[in-house]
């Protein structure tokens, strides 16, 4: 019933999605390399890209947030 009386239901419902995402599952300890591990070079690249990937996400959702 919201969905219908509210055009901007889906962005509300997307940027809820998006901070739980961001919030919970894709936080910052999730980039923080285990003690005693000593990764690969291919590893560390991956891992690297992986962070990259993730800030630009984090960027580009800030930017959208505030359209």
């Amino acid at each position: 019933m919201y969905a219908q009386k509210h055009d901007d239901f889906s962005d509300l419902l997307a940027e809820a999605a998006f901070d739980n995402l961001f919030d919970t599952i894709l936080t910052d300890d999730l980039f923080k390399p285990v003690e005693g591990f000593t990764p690969t070079d291919e590893e560390r690249a991956k891992m690297e890209e992986a962070e990259k990937t993730a800030k630009a996400l984090s960027g580009l959702f800030d930017i959208l947030k505030n359209i």
